[in-house]
């Protein structure tokens, strides 16, 4: 039968593309990847990430998860494909230090892993909405608004959707959100680097990033505020600029804001697995910087 395959990955962003993608290096499994339409897909917080990737944390697991997402990237980059790579720093200015990061399309990459795998043998299901997951015997029947698919085994990386499907599945779920602003970016300002700034009992950072409207600023903040309400945008961006930001980011002070760029992820930055008779639910928060890493894991664990 055309729709029963060994492996079906649901989810169409960074970890489920990056599986997809290693999945079909393999060429061992008849794989499928099934999600929604991207473009119209609200959830899909990746397309709304920073896109920053940097290796200088205090945890040798993240740095060996994103050190080889970045070199991963920056080669692929060389080859001559666009995922906007940008060489960039990152700045803790609370700890004094400056160290190396890339920047990148999440977005294109999820692309880039997508297009290689169904070049590879995967098939691609990209405009359906699932509705159930049900097991009978050693299949797994995958239900959506278009018809149902089989499979041995299936891969859940729907993000904080996860918790759906996966019974007992206990996620932590956060907004994030980023504050487009209306600064100009000139030659000089593209260097700038992803700063980030104790603010009361919290963070808050800016950076550089080509939007489709072109370069900008792009401004958040974690434990400082609540997550801003839509009609609260320039309000909120005020009281951050009044916390203490704007003291030490005084340029920020003159800024307005476009937009804002929203979405829910998970809270953990680690990667966590939950496995029950051949279905398997993978999760990582701003899982782009590390998805490579958890791409190779997940093709190691599903395919043992």
């Amino acid at each position: 039968m055309s729709n029963v395959y060994d492996i079906l990955i649901l989810g169409g962003g960074p970890i489920a593309a990056s599986t997809a993608y290693f999945l079909s290096q393999e060429g061992k499994n008849k794989v499928g990847i099934l999600f929604e339409n991207q473009i119209d897909n609200k959830r899909a917080t990746y397309k709304y990430a920073g896109g920053c990737v940097r290796w200088f944390w205090d945890e040798p697991l993240k740095i060996s998860m994103t050190k080889e997402t970045a070199d991963f990237v920056k080669k692929i980059a060389d080859d001559g494909v666009d995922v906007s790579l940008r060489e960039d720093t990152y700045l803790f200015l609370y700890r004094g230090v400056h160290t190396p990061a890339i920047n990148v399309s999440a977005a294109k990459l999820v692309d880039y892993f997508i297009k290689e795998a169904a070049e590879k043998g995967v098939t691609v299901h990209g405009d359906e909405v699932i509705e159930n997951i049900t097991k009978e015997g050693e299949l797994h029947t995958v239900s959506t608004d278009r018809g149902s698919y089989k499979a041995k085994k299936v891969l859940l990386a729907l993000g904080a959707e996860n918790a759906r499907f996966m019974p007992d599945y206990d996620l932590e779920k956060e907004d994030r959100y980023l504050l487009v602003l209306d600064l100009p970016v000139g030659e000089a300002e593209i260097d700038f680097p992803h700063t980030i700034a104790k603010v009361g009992d919290g963070y808050a950072y800016v950076f550089v990033k080509k939007m489709s409207e072109g370069w900008r600023f792009l401004v958040s903040q974690e434990d400082v505020l609540p997550t801003p309400k839509e009609g609260e945008v320039e309000i909120h961006f005020e009281k951050l600029l009044s916390a203490g930001f704007g003291e030490v980011m005084p340029f920020l002070q003159k800024a307005k804001v476009e937009r804002m760029l929203t979405g829910t992820d998970v809270e953990t930055k680690e990667l966590l697995i939950k496995e029950k008779e051949g279905l398997m639910a993978a999760n990582c928060g701003s899982a782009v910087r590390s998805c490579v890493w958890i791409g190779r894991e997940l093709t190691k664990r599903i395919t043992a």
